[in-house]
């Protein structure tokens, strides 16, 4: 080997011997800037923030005729089980903030009508729930 190789080897191995040490040592501390608390996703009684705030966009996207039809035809065009899958998960999730936090009940459950008279409606016009 001539000694310009080999002296682009040894750099190049130095280096990733360099960024191999950064790393151990900056991954390692790196959650610590971006640390949020464990009340914006969790918390014993009531409605996370975090929950609050994932909640809202979907009601709201419930509550808007064209942007919920615009939502939804993104979702059954790229995928139909998706669409039923995320409506699903989206009415269990407004029974469980609905038994969390009863007083917030009767904002929920017409969007839970909603939801399942909707689906209910393309299973009935498609036989199943294939766009």
């Amino acid at each position: 080997m001539n000694s310009k190789f080999k002296t682009c080897l040894k750099k190049a191995c130095l280096c990733f011997v360099a960024l191999a040490l950064a790393a151990a040592l900056w991954l390692p501390c790196l959650h610590l800037f971006f640390r949020k608390p464990l009340s914006n996703f969790y918390q014993e009684q009531g409605v996370s923030p975090k929950g609050r705030q994932l909640a809202a966009r979907h009601l709201h996207l419930w509550t808007e005729p064209s942007l919920r039809q615009a939502e939804l035809k993104k979702m059954r065009g790229s995928n139909a089980e998706w669409d039923f899958m995320g409506r699903s998960f989206l009415v269990w999730s407004l029974v469980n903030m609905g038994l969390r936090e009863p007083q917030a009940k009767a904002q929920y459950l017409p969007i839970i009508d909603q939801i399942i008279q909707e689906t209910v409606k393309i299973e009935q016009q498609e036989g199943s729930m294939r766009s």
